[in-house]
């Protein structure tokens, strides 16, 4: 068996953002995503410990009814470096949320690599 084409782009760009959820909305065309794979690239913190952990969710009509991909979520990242994640996609759409905790501000982005079927 050889390599297959994998799709990449960047899902979302974040400068500075404080305690809050960030989504990509769907990041596929329907029933391409089967593995998903996500680096998330923290280049900035500032006032205080914020941390921000990247997953994926999925839903059937890619407008409603996200559910999280279980074991996709990433390390928490609290200072400038990156982590990565993966996830297997059962629906039709895929799409990132990452979620930023803490006191202070965040700035990140979440790079992803769609492996189809």
């Amino acid at each position: 068996m050889g390599l297959r084409t994998v799709m990449g782009d960047v899902a979302v760009t974040s400068p500075l953002t404080s305690a809050s959820t960030v989504v990509s909305g769907p990041i596929a065309n329907a029933g391409t995503a089967a593995d998903v794979v996500t680096f998330t690239q923290c280049s900035a913190v500032a006032g205080g410990t914020p941390g921000v952990v990247t997953s994926l969710e999925e839903s059937d009509n890619g407008s409603s009814g996200w559910t999280a991909v279980p074991g996709s979520a990433s390390a928490s990242l609290a200072a400038a470096g990156s982590a990565s994640s993966n996830g297997r996609a059962t629906k039709n759409y895929v799409r990132t949320s990452s979620v930023v905790t803490g006191a202070g501000t965040n700035s990140f982005r979440v790079l992803v690599l769609i492996i189809p079927e």
